[in-house]
């Protein structure tokens, strides 16, 4: 996976914090002003679009954090207009200021970022680290999803008059990756395998170069294996052959490598989410929808594949199957059968019965196999 695949927008947004003595006490203002910007990857759509007239405290002293938390805040909006699921940060960059300024230390602001109606609480305007970036809120953003922002931002009451006329200037900035926008791992053929579609009434022979899958559009990956007796014949027939069934053994689809998370909308039941087809909150009997991310074999998410609807996924909410990882293999797929296990003589009792001399099979309208002696 390519770490530095990402892209930026920035937004220009300015926020303006002035202070200058006045009388006892400090004048301090904040203004937002904003444009709309689209970054398009493929069917991805990120907006972060700021759309209130801005937040104003004038004449104002530094204030307690409950009277910063009870000011007006200022909103803006993350929209994901595409369908895929990405990955996001919300900066607070420095902006320029003159050349005569000087700029007020973070340790002295403070701000609340309320999202979806969760809040951040009074938080100190500060970098993590050696990062010289300062994160607002980060996490993974649904397609056709919107988060709905408002942030307030402060001067503390430890402030003193040393810090008069000094400025504070800066932009919001969203950085989207990628990682959740890479190809689904391609499939990986045996030797005997047969790439294969279906036109509507028979399994051809397809061109896994072309068009063999199409994961936008549902269209998963197949593949067959025949009998020995016409093995050479379809691996070198032309494209577009239909293989007999009688001909097929078994029959594959290719699973790629993923990620999963299970939301919850009460924060109780881990059911899923209400999506794009379901009205009311989630049940047991009838669950919601599982988010599912493709990974690369680089990727092993071992969180707890739970986040509230609410609250967003987080990093450690996603969780890689175990059967992607074979002994000390990672494995970048898996191919599953397409029906259940039958046998060479499904017409025998419980599909074959307990004998050992009959062969596997995988395929549709046949009984499948039970009561097998290993």
């Amino acid at each position: 996976m390519e770490k530095d695949n990402k892209k930026i927008i920035t937004i220009v947004m300015s926020i303006i914090i002035i202070l200058v003595l006045a009388i006892s006490y400090a004048y301090f203002s904040t203004e937002l002003n904003g444009t709309d910007q689209i970054v398009k990857v493929g069917t991805l759509d990120l907006v972060l679009d700021e759309i209130s007239e801005g937040i104003s405290l004038d004449n104002a002293v530094g204030i307690s954090d409950s009277e910063g938390l009870s000011l007006d805040g200022s909103t803006f909006e993350l929209r994901n207009n595409g369908k895929a699921t990405v990955d996001y940060t919300i900066y607070l960059d420095d902006n320029t200021i003159g050349d005569n300024d000087t700029r007020i230390d973070d340790k002295y602001l403070k701000y609340n970022l309320n999202k979806n109606g969760a809040d951040s609480g009074a938080t100190l305007l500060t970098r993590i680290g050696t990062n010289p970036n300062r994160v607002l809120d980060s996490g993974t953003i649904d397609g056709k999803t919107t988060n709905k922002y408002s942030l307030k931002l402060w001067i503390t009451d430890e402030v003193d008059g040393n810090y008069s006329g000094q400025v504070f200037s800066g932009k919001l900035r969203v950085e989207v990756s990628q990682e959740n926008l890479n190809k689904p791992n391609e499939p990986v053929l045996d030797d005997n395998m047969i790439a294969v579609t279906y036109n509507g009434t028979n399994w051809v022979k397809t061109d896994k170069d072309n068009n063999w899958y199409n994961y936008d559009e549902l269209k998963w990956a197949n593949a067959v294996t025949v009998s020995s007796a016409t093995r050479e014949k379809y691996l070198s027939t032309d494209i577009g052959t239909v293989i007999n069934m009688d001909d097929i053994e078994t029959m594959w689809v290719w699973i790629p490598r993923y990620s999963y998370s299970i939301g919850s909308e009460d924060g109780i039941n881990y059911y899923g989410k209400q999506g794009e087809y379901l009205d009311n909150i989630p049940t047991r009997l009838l669950p919601g929808e599982i988010d599912i991310k493709f990974v690369s074999t680089d990727t092993k998410d071992r969180g707890t594949a739970k986040y509230l609807v609410s609250e967003g996924i987080k990093n450690n909410s996603w969780y890689t199957p175990d059967a992607f990882t074979f002994g000390d293999e990672e494995l970048s797929g898996i191919w599953v059968g397409k029906f259940e296990t039958s046998s060479s003589n499904p017409s025998a009792g419980s599909g074959g019965g307990n004998t050992t001399s009959l062969d596997p099979m995988i395929k549709p309208n046949v009984t499948s196999w039970r009561n097998i002696i290993c």
